[in-house]
């Protein structure tokens, strides 16, 4: 008798393939806490990284795509001002919070005609 086909792996963008009774690609997914880059930085508070990680849990997928929650964003970067409060939050993938960032940095660049 012939094996099963192999089915992809449910974690988003994986590409490792599943075995008829594997629960759990080899690959070692990372907690999307391992991302949390403000928990290791000095300049964010305890308010923030309170507000950071209860935001991932609540929303779990990102306001852009629907991908895993990986990254709280401020709306407005905190170096134009922006506070550290839910109201300029927002959860974001690593993916589109690279490329939001991006495009923020762009802008600044651009010289104003």
């Amino acid at each position: 008798m012939p094996e099963a086909p192999a089915h992809p792996c449910r974690f988003p963008m994986c590409p490792g393939l599943l075995r008829r009774g594997e629960a759990a690609c080899t690959r070692g997914h990372p907690a999307p806490r391992a991302f949390d880059r403000a928990r290791r930085s000095p300049e964010y508070g305890p308010a923030w990284r309170r507000l950071s990680r209860r935001l991932r849990r609540e929303s779990g997928s990102c306001e852009v795509c629907g991908g895993p929650a990986e990254v709280v964003d401020h709306i407005q970067p905190r170096r134009q001002g922006g506070p550290d409060d839910e109201g300029n939050a927002r959860v974001l993938c690593r993916r589109c919070h690279a490329r939001v960032t991006g495009r923020d940095l762009a802008a600044q660049r651009m010289p104003s005609a």
